[in-house]
């Protein structure tokens, strides 16, 4: 397989399990949804390792966003303190891409509105919204 088409089939993988893990967030439980996320978070892990192709920045702000939703997930179940720690790597997962800072209640305030919709957006599309503001 060429250089070229081992990426492209890398990103694919990659953006199937982030859809597969926001469909399982937005219609499973709490506890099924914390672990579809974990796992991405796994996933993205082993992808880094493994495959150096993958654009850096891309995957830091994806991180970024799955440890925003497990915030969310954590804040819901009044769980404020691992919720805190969520934003904590979601704030360093920005911040690794050059992203403005923003503050814990407005970056879940975002998530939260993005969550809102009722559809899926790959994450790239919602930091593009995000950086316009």
């Amino acid at each position: 397989m060429s250089e070229g088409a081992q990426s492209m089939s890398e990103v694919y993988a990659l953006g199937e399990y982030e859809t597969l893990a926001s469909m399982q967030y937005k219609s499973a439980t709490s506890g099924e949804a914390k672990q579809a996320n974990i796992e991405l978070l796994q996933f993205m892990q082993e992808m880094e390792t493994s495959h150096k192709r993958l654009n850096q920045k891309s995957i830091d702000g994806d991180r970024g966003f799955v440890y925003m939703r497990l915030a969310l997930l954590e804040q819901r179940a009044g769980n404020l303190d691992s919720s805190r720690a969520y934003i904590q790597q979601a704030q360093a997962s920005f911040a690794k891409r050059g992203d403005k800072a923003f503050s814990p209640e407005k970056e879940l305030q975002g998530m939260a509105k993005f969550d809102a919709t009722s559809h899926y957006l790959l994450p790239f599309m919602l930091e593009a919204r995000r950086m316009s503001k």
